[in-house]
Parts: C-alpha cells; sequence; structure tokens
C-alpha cells in the first residue's frame, strides 16, 4: 500500500505538468503568413523598410552626437578701430561739389570709408574701421579720394601717420593730422582721426569631435550595426603605364640620309629627324644648312 501510494504521489505533478502545457498552446486559427515563404517583393519591401529604420536609428544618434557639449579653448586678438571724423580741405578740385571718400592702408590691407557726397571741402564720415592685427601695426597711410562716375577716382589729399606705443597699449588716440596734396606737403588741409586698440576674447572648439557620415542614396545604405549588408565600393585600379611615343621616322629613313651626309653622326640625323616630325625634305634642309 505504501509503494501504491507513492505512485500515486509521483502522477499528481505529472498532471499538474501536462495541463499546464496545455495551456500554453495557441487555440484558434493560424495566420496567413504561417509556415508560407515571402515572395521577392515581399522580400524587397522589407529590405527597404529595414534600411529606413536604420538610416533613422543613425540619425538619432548622429544628431545627440553633435548636441554633446564639446571643449572649447579661448583665443585672445587684437582689434585697431580707426575712425576718420572728418576733414578740413584747402581746395576743391573739380567743376562740381567733391564726393570725398577715404583709403587706409593697415600693413598690406587696404580699407575703405564710405563716401561723402557732396562733402566738398568739409567732409565727415560716420562708419568706423575694425583691423585685426595679427602683427604689429607701426604705421598707417591715409589718402583721401574723389569718387568719379565717368573719368574715375581722383586722389586729392594724403599723409602718414606714425602710431605711438600707447595706443598699443590701450590708449586712445584723437587727434588732427595735416594733409599733403597738389598744394605742396601738409598744405592741402588736415584730417581727424581716433584710434584705439583693444583686446578681445574669443572661444572656439578645441578640436573638431563632429564626424563626417557621408550621404548615401535612400533604400541602398545600411549599417553594419543594424545587421544589414554594406554596399563595397570596388577598388582604384591605377592607370596603366603610359607607352613610349612610337618614333615618326624609320632605319630606312636613316639609311637614306646617312648616304647622302656620310659625315653626320647618325645620333644627329635622329635628332634633325625628330625636330622636322620625320619629314624628310625638311631634315635634309637643315643638314645643309648646316654644313
Amino acid at each position: 500500500m505504501a509503494t501504491a501510494a507513492n505512485e500515486q504521489s509521483d502522477q499528481v505533478p505529472k498532471d499538474s505538468n501536462d495541463n499546464g502545457r496545455r495551456n500554453q498552446v495557441m487555440v484558434g486559427d493560424l495566420p496567413n503568413t504561417f509556415l508560407r515563404v515571402p515572395t521577392t517583393e515581399e522580400i524587397q519591401d522589407q529590405m527597404v523598410k529595414d534600411s529606413e529604420l536604420a538610416r533613422r536609428i543613425a540619425q538619432e544618434e548622429m544628431s545627440g552626437y553633435r548636441q554633446v557639449r564639446q571643449p572649447t579653448r579661448v583665443v585672445y586678438t587684437d582689434r585697431l578701430f580707426i575712425s576718420v571724423v572728418e576733414a578740413r580741405l584747402n581746395k576743391n578740385y573739380g567743376m562740381t561739389r567733391m564726393d570725398p571718400f577715404c583709403c587706409i592702408r593697415v600693413n598690406h590691407t587696404v580699407y575703405e570709408t564710405e563716401t561723402c557726397h557732396n562733402g566738398a571741402k568739409n567732409p565727415t564720415w560716420s562708419r568706423p574701421i575694425s583691423v585685426m592685427v595679427s602683427e604689429p601695426v607701426d604705421t598707417v597711410y591715409l589718402e583721401i579720394y574723389d569718387e568719379g562716375t565717368i573719368s574715375g577716382n581722383t586722389k586729392v589729399a594724403w599723409t602718414k601717420i606714425t602710431l605711438p606705443d600707447s595706443v598699443k597699449n590701450g590708449d586712445t588716440l584723437d587727434d588732427w593730422w595735416p594733409l599733403s596734396g597738389g598744394l605742396g606737403d601738409e598744405k592741402e588741409g588736415k584730417v581727424h582721426i581716433i584710434f584705439s586698440q583693444k583686446k578681445y576674447q574669443q572661444q572656439l572648439p578645441a578640436y573638431n569631435v563632429t564626424p563626417n557620415f557621408p550621404q548615401l542614396p535612400p533604400g541602398t545604405v545600411t549599417t553594419a550595426a543594424a545587421g544589414l549588408p554594406v554596399q563595397q565600393q570596388p577598388p582604384v585600379q591605377p592607370p596603366p603605364p603610359s607607352q613610349p611615343p612610337a618614333p615618326i621616322y624609320t632605319e630606312e629613313d636613316i639609311k637614306q640620309i646617312k648616304d647622302l651626309f656620310p659625315s653626320n653622326d647618325e645620333e644627329v640625323i635622329k635628332t634633325v629627324l625628330e625636330a622636322s616630325r620625320g619629314n624628310k625634305n625638311a631634315a635634309i634642309d637643315i643638314l645643309l644648312n648646316m654644313q
């Protein structure tokens, strides 16, 4: 009896396990795609969908990568500000009132002010000029022109200004300078200019951490991370070695000319034939002139 009780107790968990397995079996109609081989169109459509999914994932990863804060470096730059305020000229050149403007040369760069229309002998300007100083500025050259529409621009006056060290140290220089021109040295009038130099702090990225992803056509690009094939580029074949050009004369040509000019060396005859591009008559004329 003890044995029968043990067998009965062993059968209880077995029946319960069978019932649990039956409950896990899906009951009902099977889907239409069950055990069906997909067609070629369905495979291609699925590949396109997978490719678009991989593209969106790559774009999201790239956008998040670009939003990462990049390390920066601080760069200090010097800027020289030149404000040509006004000029007092002693003569109005031309039949009408002049339209003066200024050309300012700083090191190897030339800057221009706006044109003061009908400024005549008392032009004024309001636009300052900002110069990024990459090398020390010791001298500034200024020229005043009368803007012409038909005959071109005419130089009226000029001056040379030497900047003191105080401007380089951050001080402002506000003064008048004499102008030279057709009336003589420092007799054309004077010009009012303001100089100031300041140091600016600028933050630049320490290095470029944004990856450069190639732009590829849709439907043909996949990524290895998505488990899709990657289109391989064929290797670039090196160009074939260039063949030397064929001679434009023959050994028979050399022999015929050698019979006419036995004292000349064959190398000389070859050189003459190459110069005459294989024309035997022209080569014979050249050799005759060489005798």
